[in-house]
């Protein structure tokens, strides 16, 4: 990891970008396009500085969901764009089926810990038939820091059986590192809008914007989205 790069500068600059993009969504289209372009940025950023970061070692790629048992945290728009992206992509039937799953991932995993959650190896909900992710366009930033450097490594390791002996995954720290900068500063671009900043579990979130009508209406009117 580049230790001149300044990732608390960017944060803030984060949170300046997000509070800019995001003070006049008024429709769950506005809030989308704005995570959209903020989350854009963060991939430009990263293969702007991935020259000195090493970037180009990290073995993630799509269609490897070894790391898609574990929890994810989400900031509510990020689930916005999720729930839309389905909703544009998908024929109602697969919508159908695709909620149903979000909220049998929610109900099983919605209080368990990391390590419970890796224990279980329940598969992430945005996962089709052939492991690969359908809302990978779209997908969190937390997902995004992901960064193995050794696929088959990554594999095995979190394949292991519970109680087995932890494994060491070698990562790339910076874009970890800027990509769990870029959610700081989003959650406090939200806050200083008024609006709810709070971290949700990746399918909890999700499930509630496919189930609850007015859960947009009460994020655009700065209220906290009802969890249950």
């Amino acid at each position: 990891m580049n230790e001149d790069f300044d990732f608390r500068m960017y944060a803030r600059s984060f949170r300046a970008a997000a509070a800019t993009l995001l003070e006049g969504a008024r429709t769950p289209l506005a809030v989308a396009g704005g995570t959209h372009l903020l989350v854009a940025a963060v991939e430009k950023d990263l293969c702007r500085f991935g020259a000195y970061a090493g970037l180009d070692r990290v073995a993630c790629r799509a269609g490897c969901s070894a790391c898609c048992i574990l929890n994810v945290s989400v900031l509510f728009p990020e689930a916005i764009t999720i729930s839309r992206f389905l909703c544009n992509r998908l024929e109602y039937e697969n919508l159908l089926a695709i909620q149903a799953r979000v909220e049998e991932v929610d109900v099983r995993t919605r209080w368990l810990t990391d390590d419970e959650r890796a224990d279980i190896h329940e598969p992430c909900a945005f996962l089709d038939g052939r492991g690969w992710c359908l809302v990978h366009p779209a997908r969190p930033l937390l997902c995004r820091s992901v960064t193995s450097l050794d696929a088959a490594l990554c594999r095995d390791a979190l394949a292991a059986a519970p109680f087995a002996e932890a494994r060491t995954i070698p990562m790339n720290l910076f874009q970890k590192a800027l990509t769990e900068a870029a959610y700081l500063g989003f959650a406090a671009g939200l806050e200083q809008l008024g609006l709810d900043n709070r971290s949700w579990r990746l399918a909890t979130a999700v499930n509630r914007l496919l189930t609850v009508p007015g859960a947009t209406g009460d994020f655009l009117a700065g209220k906290q989205v009802a969890r249950h």
